[in-house]
């Protein structure tokens, strides 16, 4: 039995008299999902680990993988042009044919991805709570088997997506380059908190071109996911493929998109009007108040503030908790001026 430590299965070195091979016995009877296998088979890329059999011992799963005796890259640390030149281009490969093929890692972290005999390549391993995705997306019951520092905000409420994959791979560059990751120390119920309003802190003596390009990976709101034109979306293949050649791109969460915004904020629809002013949001919102309190306690607000600016989004939500013990016109009312700091006039239950 190999020395590696793992939740879920046992790691045997097996041969067939020439080359040398890992044989995975998962320790769950219902272990991996068999139309992910059934993919997993079809895919043979170098930065993807090949599954060459599966079967099954006493009615435990197993799988035969390649044998990588440089080992994965946990506790390894990382110069940023060895990210640049060879780890980030594969794994952004790797991640693309899986998702080419509907799968969803959802575990990608650095004990997941192996360092190939040569010592500078990588491949993507650990299928064991992969999905496949249905219309871009899949959701499922459990996140049994998730490491939460590694996770995308939208996975915390059971919403897997091809962008979750890329914020981990976010969250592993900044561990591969570091030697940690920003939520060292922190619970899951902290790291859920803490990204839901906070946008990502990174070292100061990081390269301006990694901070780019893991702010990119972890922005949170993911409402343009499927507008490649909005720049205010998670990057994805294509983006990093472009970060890797040098070619700078809009950084999510900083660009306005000044051909439909005007105003400070961005679009806001409300009783069929759109705002991009914050003035006159506020306005609206207090001047229909019962609808305005349908906006903020329903985390229609928080949920539109997140995508730019975290403080407004922390406002909204503190309101949305206080409500459930407090008043909510008394609370509505305040959260109003905390919205819109300079607003000087005095709403209360406008057009109740």
């Amino acid at each position: 039995m190999m020395n590696v430590l793992t939740g879920e299965a046992d790691l045997y070195l097996c041969s067939d008299g020439t080359e040398t091979y890992v044989a995975k016995i998962y320790r769950r009877k219902v272990a991996i999902r068999e139309e992910v296998i059934e993919k997993l088979q079809s895919i043979d890329f170098p930065y993807v680990a090949k599954m060459y059999a599966t079967g099954e011992i006493d009615g435990y799963p197993y799988e035969i993988l390649p044998y990588y005796k440089n080992g994965s890259l946990q506790g390894k640390k990382f110069l940023y042009q060895q990210l640049k030149s060879k780890i980030i281009p594969a794994l952004n490969e790797g991640l693309k044919v899986l998702h080419d093929n509907g799968i969803i890692h959802k575990e990608l972290k650095p004990s997941n991805i192996m360092l190939a005999d040569n010592g500078e390549d990588v491949a993507l391993i650990d299928f064991g709570i992969s999905s496949i995705r249905e219309d871009g997306n899949t959701v499922i019951v459990t996140r049994t088997g998730m490491t939460p520092e590694y996770s995308a905000p939208e996975t915390f409420k059971n919403l897997f997506l091809s962008e979750s994959d890329y914020y981990s791979l976010g969250i592993t560059l900044y561990k591969l380059h570091c030697g940690h990751t920003p939520y060292a120390q922190m619970s899951q119920d902290e790291i859920e908190q803490f990204i839901s309003v906070q946008k990502l802190p990174l070292p100061k003596n990081m390269k301006d071109e990694l901070k780019v390009l893991i702010s990119a990976l972890t922005y949170q709101d993911i409402t343009n996911r499927k507008n490649k034109f909005n720049p205010n979306r998670r990057w994805g293949y294509e983006e990093v493929l472009t970060w890797c050649v040098g070619i700078k791109q809009p950084i999510p969460g900083e660009t306005v998109d000044t051909a439909t915004v005007s105003g400070d904020i961005r679009p806001y629809k409300f009783l069929g009007e759109t705002y991009t002013d914050k003035n006159k949001l506020t306005d609206a919102l207090a001047e229909h108040w019962n609808d305005g309190k349908k906006q903020l306690f329903r985390g229609l607000l928080s949920a539109y503030f997140k995508g730019f600016d975290a403080e407004i989004a922390g406002f909204c939500m503190d309101a949305e908790d206080e409500v459930e013990r407090g008043d909510e016109d008394l609370i509505f009312f305040k959260t109003l001026y905390r919205i819109n700091t300079i607003m000087t006039k005095f709403v209360w239950k406008v057009g109740y």
